[in-house]
């Protein structure tokens, strides 16, 4: 005896992908169908959550990517800030006294610089050097001091190329012995009068101020001579 139950119905095949060629000249209405059984299909499948969650995690990773650069462009573009106030008093300009000049107290050297300077600033990038300074104007960037200390074993000028150098063209630069504190000094003068440079060796250690200026009514030897008048080694 054959017992009969309930047949389940056949599940409705998924319709198979088409080729592009076969989807050439099909209506309409029967593209629309074959679309519309597709996705249905896809949806029984999982494929369109599995789709959905692909497309949720390339967008987080969009943002996240998007605001990894967005961070990078503005800490590198933004202007870098260098805060003095905790920096040595030998690399930090002092107020002007009250004769109006500037004081410049070194590591190796002190000397008092014109009224007309007020910008002082340390250069490091030099490795031979002991100690630089580069002292400016905020009226004119066309006047400047430039202090360097630098080692001269034998003591002996001729073995310096920046002084070696104006030696050799004595039609641009002529030279003069000054007294400086009891000790002999060479300073060079440019022709045109826009630069005048002291050189004192002492020690093992060489001194060079230079003064240069081609701002109208200036007198460059005027702010040597002050450099001049108040220099002294401290080491």
């Amino acid at each position: 005896m054959k017992w009969f139950g309930k047949r389940r119905p056949p599940e409705p095949e998924a319709p198979a992908a088409l080729h592009a060629s076969e989807l050439h000249g099909m209506a309409a209405e029967d593209l629309a169908d074959y679309e519309q059984e597709l996705e249905l299909t896809d949806k029984r499948e999982g494929k369109g959550s599995r789709r959905k969650a692909w497309w949720i995690t390339i967008i987080i990773m969009g943002v996240v990517v998007g605001g990894t650069i967005i961070l990078i462009l503005k800490y590198t573009s933004a202007p870098v800030t260098v805060d003095l106030s905790a920096a040595a008093p030998s690399i930090r300009p002092t107020p002007t006294p009250q004769n109006g000049r500037g004081l410049l107290s070194g590591i190796y050297v002190a000397l008092e610089y014109p009224g007309e300077f007020d910008q002082v600033s340390r250069i490091t990038s030099d490795p031979t050097a002991l100690e630089q300074y580069s002292i400016g104007s905020k009226a004119s960037y066309r006047r400047l001091i430039a202090v360097n200390v630098r080692k001269l074993e034998s003591g002996n000028l001729d073995d310096d190329a920046s002084y070696k150098r104006r030696l050799l063209y004595p039609k641009e630069y002529t030279e003069t012995k000054q007294a400086v504190t009891g000790a002999k000094v060479s300073i060079m003068t440019k022709v045109d009068g826009h630069e005048q440079t002291l050189f004192w060796a002492q020690g093992g250690k060489l001194l060079t101020v230079s003064a240069t200026s081609t701002e109208s009514g200036d007198n460059v030897p005027a702010f040597l001579a002050t450099v001049r008048e108040s220099v002294t080694w401290r080491q």
